[in-house]
């Protein structure tokens, strides 16, 4: 087959460009199941809003405080562009299928599935089920793109673990978790910073209680890694996936240009040879 393909070149072409265009068909009838949520705060009827300036739109249009020029307004608006992703978004996996960018989807299965997870702020938000780290990515970028600044919170390990932030106003950082959507009304002083809560799990806990299991809380307490000020992680994996997606819309015009060219010149030999 390699000597066929050696000699004949112009067909290697075509199978690549015909594998390679493939996707794109695929993507026509590659439908997504619609997604259901359980004991979340998830409104379907959000799903409309299918980028961060939507969202945004959404939630100034909404909003009936100032201009987040007061502590006040801050606080409030936090308070209601949170309750807006919760309502957005509920758990579960998110990762890129075939027909959306399939060299991701390849790596992902071939080498290391976090290949295909996505961390496209762009393409998170299209989608509803989607798990805490893209939840709480899609979240920061909102809060950052309204001036607000925040840094992220990593609980625990990679298994068992959690990814949560924290939000920036009056002074000092505030936590906040849209992801597994704790209930705050159940302690004293809710969305102070993490610091504050580890002098005191047990309370800390009171607020995730009928969310997570204590012996799961209790591990991924064990560990808490902070980002620094307005500093989305996954820089790498984003360049990653953001080339991989230019590389599906070149890769096929590349080998059908390669196919064109090879194919007219077996053509031009054939007349010599006669």
């Amino acid at each position: 087959m390699l000597t066929f393909f050696r000699s004949n070149k112009h067909y290697l072409w075509l199978v690549l460009f015909l594998f390679t265009i493939s996707p794109f068909v695929v993507a026509l009838f590659d439908q997504r199941p619609k997604d259901t949520c359980g004991n979340e705060k998830f409104d379907p009827s959000l799903g409309y809003l299918k980028s961060t300036d939507q969202i945004l739109a959404y939630a100034d249009k909404e909003y009936k405080g100032g201009s987040l020029l007061s502590l006040e307004d801050t606080v409030s608006y936090v308070a209601h562009i949170t309750d807006i992703y919760k309502r957005r978004f509920c758990h579960g996996e998110l990762n890129y299928r075939f027909s959306e960018n399939w060299i991701a989807w390849v790596a992902g299965k071939l080498f290391w599935s976090h290949f295909s997870s996505m961390v496209l702020t762009k393409d998170v938000v299209k989608y509803s089920k989607c798990l805490c780290n893209q939840q709480t990515l899609a979240y920061m970028e909102a809060l950052i793109q309204k001036g607000i600044d925040v840094r992220t919170v990593g609980l625990g390990y990679k298994v068992p673990g959690h990814f949560l932030c924290e939000v920036w106003y009056g002074g000092a950082w505030h936590l906040y978790d849209i992801s597994i959507e704790p209930n705050w009304d159940r302690i004293e002083h809710p969305h102070r910073d993490l610091e504050y809560y580890l002098k005191d799990k047990d309370m800390f806990y009171k607020i995730y209680e009928g969310r997570i299991q204590r012996s799961l809380f209790d591990k991924i307490m064990e560990q808490q890694v902070y980002g620094e000020r307005n500093n989305l992680p996954g820089k790498k994996m984003k360049f990653f996936q953001a080339f991989t997606e230019v590389l599906t819309y070149i890769m096929p015009i590349g080998f059908l240009v390669l196919f064109l060219g090879s194919y007219r010149k077996r053509k031009i030999q054939r007349v010599f040879e006669i």
